[in-house]
C-alpha cells in the first residue's frame, strides 16, 4: 500500500508534496495501491493527476475510517515544508508537461494576474483597482478557480510575467517560462514573521525567474482568524512602479 498524504492539504502540498511522492515511486506503480481520503474524490487537480497514471491500482478511505496496513510504503517527505528540491521542481515540471501541454517550447509571453475576486479573504480592498493597473500593463486577469488542473498548466507554460497576492495558488510559478518575472504582492506584516520564509523566492531562484516583492498594509479585521489571511490596501504608485521594474528585468 502507497500513502502521499500531507497533513496540510492544498493545491499547493498536492504539487510540492503529493506529486513528487507518487513520482518516487512511480516504476512499482503496478506492485502498489494508493490509499486516499475520501475528501480527495471530487478535486479536480487530484483526478487528474492520478489519471496519469494508470498502472496504480487506489484505495478511498471513507472518513472517520482508521487503517491498519501490514505492508506500508511512504516515500520520504522533506525535512522542511516550505524548502524545494531542484531535482523535484523539474521532475514535476516536465513530467506535467509531457502530459499536458502538446509542446515543450512556449508559444507566447503572457502576462498574468492572478485575482482573488471571487474570495472574501487576501485580497485587495479594492481588487478591481488593481486588476485595471494590470490591465494597463497587458496583464489577463485570471481566477485560477476557474479552470481545471490540466489549464493552468497550459497557461502558465506560456506565461512570462506573473503576479498576485502570496497564497497556495501562486505554486503555478513551477509551470512559468524560465526567466521570466514574478511580483509577488503580500501582507506587510510578513516582514516580523519568523517562520514566513519567502518560498517563492527560492522556487524563483531554482527557475532562473526574477522575484520582486512589495507589501502592504492591512485591514486588521479583528473577525479574520489569521494575520495571513487579512484583506490589503492597495497602493496604486507602488504597484505602477514596481511593475515597470519588473518588465524592465525581464
Amino acid at each position: 500500500y502507497l500513502l502521499i498524504h500531507s497533513p496540510w492539504f492544498s493545491y499547493y502540498f498536492w504539487i510540492t508534496e503529493c506529486l513528487p511522492r507518487l513520482l518516487m515511486v512511480k516504476d512499482s506503480h503496478s506492485e502498489l495501491i494508493l490509499i486516499y481520503p475520501e475528501s480527495w474524490k471530487n478535486i479536480d487537480f487530484v483526478n487528474q493527476t492520478l489519471g496519469l497514471f494508470p498502472e496504480l491500482k487506489r484505495i478511498v478511505i471513507p472518513q472517520d475510517y482508521h487503517l491498519f496496513v501490514g505492508n506500508l510504503v511512504m516515500p520520504e517527505v522533506k525535512p522542511w515544508t516550505p524548502m524545494f528540491l531542484p531535482e523535484q521542481v523539474f521532475q514535476v515540471r516536465d513530467f506535467l508537461f509531457a502530459n499536458f501541454v502538446q509542446s515543450n517550447k512556449s508559444i507566447g509571453e503572457s502576462r498574468v494576474y492572478i485575482s482573488r475576486t471571487r474570495s472574501t479573504r487576501r485580497r485587495f480592498t479594492n481588487e478591481e483597482l488593481v486588476e485595471d493597473i494590470m490591465k494597463d500593463f497587458g496583464f489577463q486577469i485570471v481566477a485560477m478557480e476557474e479552470l481545471t488542473f490540466r489549464d493552468q498548466v497550459r497557461l502558465m507554460k506560456d506565461t512570462m510575467l506573473m503576479s498576485g497576492i502570496t497564497g497556495a495558488g501562486l505554486i503555478n510559478i513551477l509551470f512559468m517560462n524560465k526567466n521570466g518575472g514574478f511580483l509577488d504582492l503580500t501582507n506587510i506584516d510578513y516582514l516580523s514573521k519568523d517562520q514566513y520564509k519567502f518560498h517563492y523566492f527560492k522556487l524563483c531562484n531554482i527557475l532562473n525567474i526574477s522575484y520582486s516583492v512589495l507589501f502592504f498594509k492591512h485591514a486588521n479585521d479583528p473577525m479574520v482568524n489569521h494575520y495571513s489571511n487579512q484583506n490589503l490596501y492597495p497602493d496604486s504608485v507602488k504597484i505602477r512602479q514596481s511593475l515597470v521594474d519588473l518588465i524592465s528585468h525581464v
